[in-house]
């Protein structure tokens, strides 16, 4: 295909099409006996290695929940619509640092139920 001229708005959508049809395939992570998954990360001269393990999906509202709203807040990720909604703690319509402090001190015990009622 990379020797074919591309002559018409149409062969340019087929081309555009068939190259997307292959980025979109995801590779299905192979895991170890207890579920994890080995990953690198590397930026500049830093090396991190780590174990990363899928989530319960139960509901729960742990440490990894504290962590992606803190990297949230610092502009590292962004969260899909359901997820802002959940993050919203003190119900002012933002998600901000005020949320991560309601959200730290329900990990850490201080306080067992989030001030904006669901």
């Amino acid at each position: 295909m990379a020797n074919k001229k591309i002559e018409s708005l149409t062969e340019i959508k087929e081309a555009v099409a068939a190259t997307s049809a292959v980025a979109e395939t995801k590779r299905k992570p192979s895991r170890d006996k207890q579920g994890r998954s080995y990953a690198t990360g590397k930026r500049k001269n830093a090396v991190a290695r780590v174990w990363i393990m899928p989530g319960k999906g139960d509901g729960e509202v742990d440490i990894m929940d504290l962590t992606a709203l803190r990297r949230y807040v610092a502009g590292l990720i962004k969260l899909d619509a359901d997820r802002l909604a959940a993050a919203d703690l003190n119900g002012d319509g933002e998600v901000d640092i005020m949320d991560l402090t309601i959200l730290r001190r329900y990990v850490a015990g201080q306080i067992d139920k989030f001030p904006a009622p669901k």
